[in-house]
């Protein structure tokens, strides 16, 4: 048995332990992603990295809408784990399933189709428009695979296995890795060889997942004659997840937008960008890993009714993610040229991507707010306040200040500054409704799993 009951023993070694895995894991899913930056930016040109950066926040919304409905199973399986519940961890994990592949068909063929059109609205340039168009096209149809890893993903985290998804990354990342300088360097494929690399890499992480959960012996073994919707946990998972998915959708259309004043500075402007863009996913790892942990870490401990070990949980998590977002803001801001030069030669998109970097991450402090308490309420079950504050905030306030700002002065310390006033809007928002408790009190007064049982 590889889960890991959260809701005894020592808390920080409970934290580091399954924060570790997930960090690496994520580390080389991140590099999962970069390789195609990076091949392209360096065997094909500068063109090639820009089609492919600005096609990055565009996959990100489907993607992000399953993560988010991935964290409505993880949660309502980590508060079930924490509660002994085995009937409602195999409900979970089967109605998770269910509902996945019919949202996921829909999703990708509707994304393949509708790609070009999808490259156009985000005012992708001319010369840039017919690799975007190919790169997305490809990676849509593939994305399958990336939604089912998240979701197989997700219920291995609940149950504190956090070791075995960080395998079938490694696994996958090496095979894109080997795939991508295959199709580009040997046999000359361009931008659709790293896509066809991407989406053949994600479709095996899947694989291996999904076999994983068919296999295993314990409550949350899929089954697939069992695969059908549940209407009771159905709604259970929608509540908690479709918030969070809506609102990482919702952030990553924002984005595409954001990409929209970024498109209008240029081709060297957008290849910067992009190789800002894959730095900022390698240094927001600890604050991402730990938001899942605080997650897994509060759900465990609630469904088990210990409030004050879970609140303990999310002081000890917010203080490690602090300590290790400093460490690496420093080591980039120390090595920003050398970094950059790892995506390309060129002189004009390395002074673009510089000036990203300074303007932006000297405020990842601000995320460790946003992403530890966000968790703790998401695994509190209350996705809706996250939802309405982050969507209000990297969405709303955003766009507001991008229309009006760069109608001022259009220029990427201007385009940047839209990011660290929402983290800081965002920041106090989420603090402030973690520490007014109305979480606290609902389960105090009785968890959300044994309302509904006695409904």
């Amino acid at each position: 048995m590889q889960s890991t009951d959260m809701t005894q023993g020592s808390i920080w070694r409970h934290i580091v332990r399954f924060t570790i895995p997930l960090l690496v894991g994520n580390a080389f899913q991140q590099l999962y992603n970069a390789v195609d930056s990076i091949v392209v930016g360096n065997l094909v040109g500068k063109t090639a990295l820009a089609a492919v950066g600005t096609s990055g926040p565009i996959i990100n919304v489907i993607v992000g809408f399953f993560m988010g409905l991935g964290s409505g199973i993880g949660v309502l399986m980590s508060q079930s784990f924490g509660a002994k519940d085995e009937r409602r961890i195999s409900l979970t994990v089967h109605t998770g399933m269910a509902v996945s592949l019919i949202i996921s068909v829909v999703l990708t063929a509707a994304g393949a189709i509708a790609s070009p059109w999808i490259a156009r609205l985000n005012g992708v340039p001319p010369d840039v428009l017919p690799e975007a168009s190919i790169y997305l096209t490809v990676v849509f149809l593939g994305s399958f695979g990336f939604i089912m890893y998240s979701i197989g993903a997700a219920v291995l985290q609940a149950v504190g296995d956090s070791k075995r998804p960080l395998l079938f990354l490694v696994v996958s990342t090496v095979i894109n890795i080997a795939l991508d300088l295959f199709f580009v360097a040997v046999l000359g494929w361009g931008v659709f060889g790293v896509a066809l690399a991407t989406s053949i890499a994600a479709t095996t992480s899947a694989i291996l997942v999904v076999r994983t959960l068919t296999k295993a012996v314990e409550s949350y073994r899929l089954i697939p004659r069992n695969i059908r919707i549940d209407g009771a946990t159905a709604k259970e998972i929608l509540r908690i997840g479709l918030p969070s998915g809506v609102q990482q959708a919702l952030v990553s259309l924002s984005n595409l937008f954001v990409n929209g004043y970024i498109n209008g500075l240029g081709t060297d402007t957008m290849a910067g960008y992009n190789a800002y863009a894959r730095i900022d996913l390698l240094v927001g790892l600890p604050i991402q890993s730990l938001q899942i942990t605080a997650a897994t870490f509060f759900g465990q401990n609630l469904g088990a009714g210990q409030i004050k070990r879970a609140k303990s949980g999310i002081n000890q998590t917010l203080a490690m993610m602090l300590g290790l977002t400093v460490i690496t803001e420093a080591a980039l801001l120390l090595f920003t040229s050398a970094i950059l030069r790892v995506f390309t030669p060129d002189a004009d998109v390395i002074a673009s991507g510089r000036r990203f970097i300074n303007a932006l991450i000297p405020f990842y402090l601000l995320l460790c707010f946003n992403q530890t308490y966000s968790g703790a309420l998401r695994g509190a079950g209350d996705a809706r306040s996250p939802m309405l504050i982050q969507i209000g905030c990297f969405v709303v306030v955003r766009q507001i200040y991008l229309f009006f700002g760069t109608r001022i002065s259009n220029t990427i310390e201007v385009v940047s500054a839209g990011y660290p006033i929402t983290w800081a809007i965002a920041a106090v928002a989420l603090t402030a409704v973690y520490l007014r408790g109305r979480w606290e009190t609902r389960w105090a007064t009785g968890n959300s799993l044994n309302k509904q049982e006695d409904g």
